[in-house]
């Protein structure tokens, strides 16, 4: 690219310039290169350009979910943010390139669009208490993560043969019998209005309980509160800011030579 000439006389519309006027062209082998050039961007470029901003959207999905999530939640482990990922777009045909943004936890596609949490044995759905992760007795709602040695799949039940006349009586010889075999094994007490997983401590008549999972319950019904629907509505509106940028950035490393 040259300048071809100055001149302090020019053609304009309405009013004055109060400065001289510079005009500025090309010679005839650049304008053919920039011709080209502009001819071939829309073909080579445009399927980097949709990527581009694809990609950016579903990367601010991603961080719009994760901060929706972490407000409405309550986060007991790390797990929760770490599954909510996001996938690239692959190759360069426009027609099939997609950007991806979602969760691999089951659990929040049922708590993004409601469900039912069913019972799969004979007994109720395990629900933990705050007993299971350590914390103080009775705190609502839990904060932590079930403990390890206290997860469902790490507990074994201790099992009592013994008569009994009724319901409470059978709780009881239960309570004895466990604590008699040592302090802090576990049993599957039938108590009415609180059937559940106990850990038994103590001794004899001294012996104490404390629930450590319900399963008072058959079914529980999850509530939809979305999260990756509000994150999607929020940076839906920014998409065709991100083609713009994604565009310029590209104009300027394919015409950087002129």
């Amino acid at each position: 690219m040259k300048k071809l000439h100055d001149e302090t006389k020019h053609t304009h519309f309405g009013g004055k310039m109060a400065t001289p006027g510079q005009l500025w062209g090309m010679d005839g082998r650049d304008l053919l290169k920039l011709d080209k050039a502009l001819r071939n961007f829309s073909d080579t470029q445009y399927p980097i350009v949709n990527g581009m901003a694809l990609n950016r959207a579903a990367f601010e999905t991603r961080q719009e979910y994760i901060k929706i999530a972490q407000r409405r939640f309550t986060m007991r482990n790390k797990q929760t943010v770490r599954s909510i990922q996001f996938e690239k777009v692959q190759g360069l045909n426009p027609a099939t390139q997609e950007s991806v943004v979602g969760s691999t936890m089951k659990y929040m596609e049922k708590q993004e669009f409601g469900g039912v949490k069913k019972s799969k044995g004979r007994k109720g759905v395990a629900i933990p208490t705050t007993s299971a992760s350590n914390e103080a007795f009775g705190s609502r709602p839990r904060k932590r993560t079930v403990a390890k040695a206290k997860r469902r799949g790490n507990i074994r039940l201790t099992r009592i043969s013994s008569k009994s006349y009724n319901r409470k009586h059978h709780i009881v010889n239960t309570i004895r019998g466990v604590a008699a075999k040592g302090s802090g094994a576990y049993a599957y007490l039938p108590i009415q209005n609180a059937k559940g997983i106990y850990r038994i401590t103590g001794k004899g008549k001294r012996a104490k309980i404390r629930m450590i999972y319900s399963l008072e319950k058959r079914s529980i019904p999850i509530k939809k509160l979305p999260t990756l629907l509000p994150a999607v509505n929020n940076i839906a509106p920014r998409i065709p800011g991100y083609y713009v940028d994604a565009a310029e950035k590209r104009l300027k490393k394919s015409f950087s030579g002129f």
